[in-house]
C-alpha cells in the first residue's frame, strides 16, 4: 500500500486517456493497482489495493453511512496497510475511473472520472477529506419490473399507471 507519489499522479489516475502513463509505484511491480494487458495497463479490481478500499466503502454503506475521505485516510494510514493519502486518493480514483465508487462531494453525486468537479475532491486535502465515496447507484429500474408492477397496480387500482420510474414510485409512495 505504499507508494511515494503525488497529487499530480493521483489527477492522472483519473484523467488520462489510458494507464500506461501512470506512476511506476501504482503499477503491477509497484502496489498492484494495475496490470498490464495486451491493451494496456487495467485497473485491478479483484484484490488489494482497490479490493480493500472498496470493501470498506460497501461495508459502510451496509450500514447506511459514507465513508469519508477522512475516514479512509485514517484507517488505510495505520497498520497494517500504512498508506500516504495521495495512495489512499490514487486507489479511490482508479475506483471512480472503474465505475466501483462515486464520490458526493458539496451535496453532488460525482459519476464519472471525467468529471472536473473531482480536481477539486482531489486537489486539496480539506475537500478530499468532506468528500463521500460510495458504491454507485443504479437509479433506474429495469423496464420489464416496471411493467409489472404498473399491471399489478393497475389491476389492484383499476387504472393505467405510467411506467415511468419517478411516476411509478410516487404512485407506489401514495
Amino acid at each position: 500500500f505504499s507508494a511515494n507519489i503525488t497529487s499530480k499522479d493521483v489527477i492522472a489516475v483519473l484523467h488520462s486517456d489510458n494507464l500506461d502513463g501512470i506512476h511506476a509505484g501504482l503499477r503491477e511491480d509497484g502496489i498492484g493497482l494495475t496490470r498490464t494487458t495486451p491493451q494496456g495497463e487495467q485497473v485491478v479490481t479483484d484484490r488489494d489495493p482497490l479490493l480493500a478500499i472498496l470493501n470498506e466503502i460497501k461495508d459502510r454503506a451496509a450500514y447506511g453511512n459514507e465513508a469519508s475521505g477522512k475516514q479512509l485516510e485514517t484507517m488505510f494510514a495505520a497498520a497494517p496497510y500504512g498508506a500516504p493519502v495521495e495512495v489512499i486518493q490514487a486507489v479511490l480514483a482508479a475506483g471512480i475511473r472503474v465505475g466501483l465508487v462515486e464520490v458526493i462531494h458539496q451535496g453532488s453525486r460525482i459519476r464519472g472520472s471525467a468529471d472536473q468537479r473531482l480536481d477539486r475532491v482531489f486537489g486539496a486535502l480539506p475537500q478530499f477529506r468532506t468528500a463521500s465515496f460510495v458504491p454507485p447507484v443504479d437509479d433506474e429500474v429495469d423496464l420489464d419490473v416496471r411493467a409489472e408492477l404498473a399491471e399489478r397496480l393497475g389491476e389492484l387500482l383499476g387504472t393505467h399507471p405510467p411506467i415511468a420510474t419517478d411516476q411509478l414510485a410516487k404512485l407506489v409512495r401514495h
